[in-house]
């Protein structure tokens, strides 16, 4: 891809990946110590005394990488927004009228990417 850009568009793809890579880790980083090893221990308090409890460690493990990747991108939405406001596609008075929208958004994006049972 280096080739076919010039020396500006190059400096720009350096600066962005070189910002992208360590957000998206630290928010991957943040969800792995944030998120318990094992959390069906700690709803194991809430069962019946009487109750046998069937877990599967396939589940787990998918909703444990599903949150590492979720809070990884999460944490690439401020890189986004920046890469908009330089390319003049959405300016910074622009985005301010939008709040109650992206907190509506945000909110929904929330509630799809929260593990149910």
């Amino acid at each position: 891809m280096a080739p076919g850009l010039h020396t500006r568009e190059r400096k720009y793809a350096l600066a962005f990946v070189g910002a992208g890579v360590p957000l998206f880790l630290g928010g991957a980083v943040l969800a792995y110590v944030i998120l318990p090893q094992h959390p069906r221990p700690s709803f194991w308090g809430f069962t019946p005394q009487d109750t046998r409890i069937c877990s599967r460690s396939t589940t787990t493990s998918a909703t444990g990488d599903r949150m590492v990747i979720v809070f990884g991108l999460a944490f690439e939405l401020p890189l986004l927004l920046v890469l908009l406001n330089i390319t003049k596609v959405l300016t910074g008075k622009r985005l301010a009228g939008w709040w109650r929208g992206m907190l509506m958004g945000i909110a929904l994006f929330s509630a799809f990417a929260t593990p149910t049972g």
